[in-house]
């Protein structure tokens, strides 16, 4: 998705990291997809991607997370020349046994930001 330098501080980020938890907490990957696309679809459907990757680290997983709490952190890279600009991590619980972390990735130079999905992966 595409977003302006305007929305690439803290607050901002951190919001869309809120949207991309209760997306993933109510299993709503189409609205995922369209909000956010996917850097791992790999030439799968998007949706259907994001679905199968996360059943697939849920079903990997071999303990019950540590992790409870939902948390958003941001982080900035430092400037560089590959175009990446900051990090979004989340980590939230989908039942009683496991948690997930979301990472959202903000890409671009100048003005022209864009913020995707990275990936998700169980948060052990």
């Amino acid at each position: 998705m595409r977003i302006s330098s305007a929305q690439t501080d803290e607050n901002t980020l951190s919001s869309f990291g809120a949207e991309a938890i209760t997306l993933v907490a109510n299993k709503n990957f189409s609205s995922l997809t369209e909000r956010f696309g996917y850097a791992l679809a790999h030439d799968r459907d998007v949706a259907l991607a994001i679905k199968q990757d996360f059943e697939q680290c849920l079903s990997e997983a071999d303990k019950p997370s540590s992790q409870k709490s939902t948390s958003i952190e941001v982080k900035y890279f430092k400037p560089n020349d590959t175009g990446l600009f900051a990090l979004v991590e989340c980590v939230t619980a989908v039942n009683e046994r496991d948690s997930v972390l979301i990472e959202l990735i903000v890409t671009g130079t100048g003005e022209e930001k864009y913020i995707t999905l990275e990936q998700i992966s169980y948060a052990a």
